[in-house]
């Protein structure tokens, strides 16, 4: 009997975070993990042989990336070439999955579906305070299951972008030599993106099963001119596929207003007048400025009022805990 999931970590210089990461992980003869330190320091990459060595090497693989490009997404893309499992996971070394998250993607090894949408929460690990970094995640699957029709299956396809939280058959994946990007920023996006397109049949379920924990000097928080540009690159890319892939009104469905907010982000971070009509005018050429705002405004408010609650929410849990302390 083989595999029935695979999990794909890339590691960079979090070796703790990495021990969290692994406990929360059970010990099952189903379960193939895989982690691919990216050029870690000599010092990390040494703890990183030794926590090797305290797992079963016919279970867990510790990998290196030698590629020679440095991101994310070679690391993944080396780990992808080692998947034996029947179903794959992501995790970002520096997250954990929940207590019963096996339990609750296990229910879908033996069904139809070739993609499966899960809940997740988020802190940040500074001060261990909850984040709203899953929002909007989450409100895509509220959306789904509570209408659960064509717009809002467009939306969850397209709009996820993220590589977490999400049970992807590994047929898919091989099938349509689906890779990530190895770009320092981003580099999960068009994956994404492709796996949504990609998968025949869909469903998405209201359990929690992955924390996303955030530094607020992350890689989400950098505001960086080169960050932003391969942001928006990336952006320019997924634009372009679900057009030439979606008739209008489904492509219209998605509602990425990812143009107009760069744009203002040029205005806020101050890049400078040439770095604005730099992009309003790749983002006009690219047709990014022309979403159907038709039937989505309502959407689009009743979302913001539904993150806005939850986060709410959230600081009034935290700030009852904090006081009991």
């Amino acid at each position: 009997m083989g595999y029935k999931l695979s999990i794909v970590i890339p590691h960079y210089n979090k070796i703790e975070l990495l021990k969290t990461l692994l406990s929360s992980i059970p010990d099952n003869d189903k379960i193939q993990v895989i982690v691919v330190d990216d050029y870690s320091p000599v010092d990390v990459k040494v703890q990183y042989y030794q926590l090797k060595n305290e797992y079963d090497q016919n279970k867990y693989l510790f990998l290196e990336n030698q590629s020679g490009i440095h991101n994310a997404g070679a690391a993944r893309n080396i780990g992808l070439k080692h998947v034996e499992g029947d179903w794959l996971l992501f995790a970002d070394a520096d997250d954990y999955f929940v207590k019963g998250f096996y339990e609750a993607v296990s229910e879908y090894f033996d069904k139809e579906y070739d993609l499966v949408y899960f809940k997740s929460t988020s802190i940040y690990l500074d001060t261990g305070e909850p984040s709203i970094r899953h929002l909007s995640y989450n409100n895509r699957v509220d959306s789904y299951l509570e209408k659960s029709n064509r717009k809002y299956e467009i939306q969850l396809r397209a709009n996820w972008d993220v590589p977490f939280a999400k049970l992807i058959r590994t047929k898919i994946v091989k099938e349509n030599n689906i890779q990530f990007d190895e770009v320092t920023i981003a580099n999960d996006k068009f994956f994404s993106t492709k796996i949504g397109f990609y998968a025949k049949k869909i469903d998405a379920c209201d359990k929690i099963i992955y924390c996303i924990t955030r530094n607020r000097g992350s890689l989400t928080t950098k505001f960086d001119l080169k960050s932003f540009e391969i942001r928006a690159n990336e952006e320019i890319k997924l634009n372009n596929f679900w057009r030439e892939n979606l008739s209008r009104q489904d492509f219209n469905y998605i509602g990425r207003f990812t143009a107009y907010v760069d744009m203002y982000l040029i205005i806020k971070r101050k890049y400078g007048i040439k770095i604005f009509l730099k992009y309003l005018k790749v983002f006009a050429q690219n047709k990014m400025f022309h979403f159907s705002l038709k039937g989505i405004r309502a959407d689009m408010f009743s979302a913001f009022n539904r993150t806005m609650r939850e986060e709410n929410k959230i600081k009034r849990k935290y700030a009852e805990s904090y006081d009991k302390k």
